[in-house]
Protein backbone atom coordinates (compact mmCIF):
# COMPACT_ATOMS: atom_id res chain seq x y z
CA UNK A 1 0.00 0.00 0.00
CA UNK A 2 1.35 3.40 -0.95
CA UNK A 3 0.65 6.40 1.20
CA UNK A 4 0.25 10.14 0.83
CA UNK A 5 3.01 12.12 2.55
CA UNK A 6 3.96 15.67 3.37
CA UNK A 7 7.32 17.33 3.90
CA UNK A 8 7.10 20.43 6.08
CA UNK A 9 10.36 22.37 6.13
CA UNK A 10 10.73 24.16 9.46
CA UNK A 11 14.56 24.28 9.45
CA UNK A 12 15.68 27.85 8.91
CA UNK A 13 12.22 29.35 9.52
CA UNK A 14 13.09 30.85 12.91
CA UNK A 15 10.12 31.20 15.27
CA UNK A 16 7.47 31.33 12.51
CA UNK A 17 6.28 27.72 13.06
CA UNK A 18 5.76 28.44 16.77
CA UNK A 19 3.68 31.61 16.30
CA UNK A 20 0.11 31.37 17.59
CA UNK A 21 -2.68 30.83 15.08
CA UNK A 22 -6.13 30.47 16.58
CA UNK A 23 -5.10 28.96 19.91
CA UNK A 24 -2.42 26.63 18.53
CA UNK A 25 0.87 27.18 16.72
CA UNK A 26 1.22 27.61 12.96
CA UNK A 27 3.02 24.25 12.79
CA UNK A 28 0.30 22.47 14.78
CA UNK A 29 -2.32 23.92 12.46
CA UNK A 30 -0.39 22.79 9.36
CA UNK A 31 0.01 19.25 10.69
CA UNK A 32 -3.69 19.13 11.63
CA UNK A 33 -4.74 20.33 8.15
CA UNK A 34 -2.73 17.59 6.45
CA UNK A 35 -3.99 14.92 8.85
CA UNK A 36 -7.62 16.01 8.51
CA UNK A 37 -7.30 15.76 4.71
CA UNK A 38 -6.03 12.18 4.96
CA UNK A 39 -2.25 12.60 4.63
CA UNK A 40 -0.74 9.45 6.13
CA UNK A 41 2.87 10.38 6.88
CA UNK A 42 4.36 13.76 7.69
CA UNK A 43 8.08 14.48 7.79
CA UNK A 44 8.88 17.70 9.62
CA UNK A 45 12.42 18.84 8.88
CA UNK A 46 13.84 20.82 11.78
CA UNK A 47 17.10 22.55 12.56
CA UNK A 48 19.34 22.25 15.60
CA UNK A 49 17.43 25.01 17.46
CA UNK A 50 13.95 23.47 17.00
CA UNK A 51 13.74 21.15 20.05
CA UNK A 52 10.79 23.09 21.52
CA UNK A 53 8.87 22.68 18.25
CA UNK A 54 9.56 18.95 18.21
CA UNK A 55 8.37 18.57 21.79
CA UNK A 56 5.19 20.52 21.02
CA UNK A 57 4.33 18.46 17.93
CA UNK A 58 5.34 14.91 18.93
CA UNK A 59 2.57 12.51 17.84
CA UNK A 60 2.01 9.34 15.82
CA UNK A 61 2.32 9.71 12.05
CA UNK A 62 4.80 12.57 12.38
CA UNK A 63 8.55 12.04 12.10
CA UNK A 64 11.22 14.65 12.77
CA UNK A 65 14.23 14.81 10.50
CA UNK A 66 17.19 17.00 11.44
CA UNK A 67 19.03 19.35 9.11
CA UNK A 68 22.19 20.51 10.86
CA UNK A 69 22.61 23.27 8.27
CA UNK A 70 19.09 24.76 8.23
CA UNK A 71 20.02 27.57 5.85
CA UNK A 72 20.45 24.95 3.11
CA UNK A 73 16.87 24.11 2.10
CA UNK A 74 18.15 21.64 -0.50
CA UNK A 75 19.29 19.40 2.37
CA UNK A 76 15.89 19.76 4.06
CA UNK A 77 14.11 18.68 0.86
CA UNK A 78 16.46 15.72 0.36
CA UNK A 79 15.93 14.56 3.95
CA UNK A 80 12.14 14.75 3.65
CA UNK A 81 11.92 13.16 0.20
CA UNK A 82 14.50 10.54 1.19
CA UNK A 83 12.39 9.45 4.13
CA UNK A 84 9.01 9.46 2.35
CA UNK A 85 9.93 8.47 -1.23
CA UNK A 86 9.76 4.69 -0.82
CA UNK A 87 6.61 4.90 1.31
CA UNK A 88 4.48 7.45 -0.55
CA UNK A 89 3.12 7.72 -4.07
CA UNK A 90 2.40 11.44 -3.68
CA UNK A 91 4.15 13.99 -1.47
CA UNK A 92 3.18 17.52 -0.50
CA UNK A 93 5.99 20.04 -0.04
CA UNK A 94 5.56 23.21 2.02
CA UNK A 95 7.63 25.62 4.08
CA UNK A 96 6.55 26.08 7.70
CA UNK A 97 6.89 29.85 7.42
CA UNK A 98 4.08 30.12 4.89
CA UNK A 99 0.51 31.12 5.66
CA UNK A 100 -1.95 28.53 6.83
CA UNK A 101 -3.69 26.13 4.51
CA UNK A 102 -7.17 24.69 4.82
CA UNK A 103 -7.71 20.91 4.92
CA UNK A 104 -10.17 21.35 2.04
CA UNK A 105 -7.35 22.71 -0.13
CA UNK A 106 -5.25 19.62 0.56
CA UNK A 107 -8.24 17.38 -0.26
CA UNK A 108 -8.98 19.26 -3.50
CA UNK A 109 -5.35 18.96 -4.60
CA UNK A 110 -5.45 15.19 -4.07
CA UNK A 111 -8.28 14.98 -6.63
CA UNK A 112 -6.03 16.28 -9.43
CA UNK A 113 -3.45 14.30 -11.41
CA UNK A 114 -0.05 15.60 -12.46
CA UNK A 115 3.64 15.46 -11.69
CA UNK A 116 3.22 18.82 -9.96
CA UNK A 117 -0.10 20.12 -8.61
CA UNK A 118 -0.13 23.79 -7.61
CA UNK A 119 -2.96 25.54 -5.77
CA UNK A 120 -4.05 28.99 -6.93
CA UNK A 121 -6.22 31.55 -5.18
CA UNK A 122 -7.51 34.49 -7.20
CA UNK A 123 -5.04 33.55 -9.93
CA UNK A 124 -1.98 33.56 -7.65
CA UNK A 125 -0.04 30.29 -7.16
CA UNK A 126 0.88 29.16 -3.68
CA UNK A 127 1.89 26.29 -1.43
CA UNK A 128 1.87 23.44 -0.80
CA UNK A 129 2.83 21.79 -4.05
CA UNK A 130 1.82 18.18 -4.54
CA UNK A 131 4.34 15.97 -6.28
CA UNK A 132 4.13 12.49 -7.72
CA UNK A 133 6.43 10.22 -9.68
CA UNK A 134 8.72 12.25 -11.90
CA UNK A 135 7.80 15.41 -9.98
CA UNK A 136 9.25 14.02 -6.75
CA UNK A 137 12.42 12.87 -8.50
CA UNK A 138 12.86 16.22 -10.24
CA UNK A 139 12.26 18.41 -7.16
CA UNK A 140 14.55 16.22 -5.06
CA UNK A 141 17.41 16.75 -7.52
CA UNK A 142 17.12 20.56 -7.69
CA UNK A 143 19.39 22.96 -5.85
CA UNK A 144 17.09 25.96 -6.28
CA UNK A 145 14.00 26.60 -4.19
CA UNK A 146 11.78 28.53 -6.61
CA UNK A 147 10.81 27.62 -10.15
CA UNK A 148 8.78 29.18 -12.89
CA UNK A 149 6.15 27.12 -14.63
CA UNK A 150 8.08 27.42 -17.88
CA UNK A 151 11.08 25.74 -16.21
CA UNK A 152 8.83 22.91 -15.01
CA UNK A 153 7.35 22.46 -18.50
CA UNK A 154 10.77 22.62 -20.20
CA UNK A 155 11.87 19.75 -17.98
CA UNK A 156 8.94 17.59 -19.04
CA UNK A 157 6.83 17.90 -15.90
CA UNK A 158 3.05 17.73 -16.18
CA UNK A 159 1.84 20.75 -14.18
CA UNK A 160 -1.76 20.96 -13.02
CA UNK A 161 -3.49 23.80 -11.17
CA UNK A 162 -6.26 23.73 -8.61
CA UNK A 163 -8.23 26.92 -8.08
CA UNK A 164 -9.13 27.13 -4.39
CA UNK A 165 -10.85 29.66 -2.18
CA UNK A 166 -8.01 29.64 0.35
CA UNK A 167 -5.89 32.78 0.81
CA UNK A 168 -3.72 30.72 3.19
CA UNK A 169 -1.92 29.13 0.26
Amino acid sequence: MMYIGAVIIAAGCGNAPMLPAGGISVAQRMVAAFQKAGVDLIALVTGPEDKKLEKQLAQPGLVFLHNETPEDRRISKKLGFGYLRSKCERIFLISADRPLIAPETVSEMLEVAGDVVIPTCEGEPGQPVLLSGFGIDWFEAQSEDRFTVSVLHRNGLQVSYVSVDDPGI
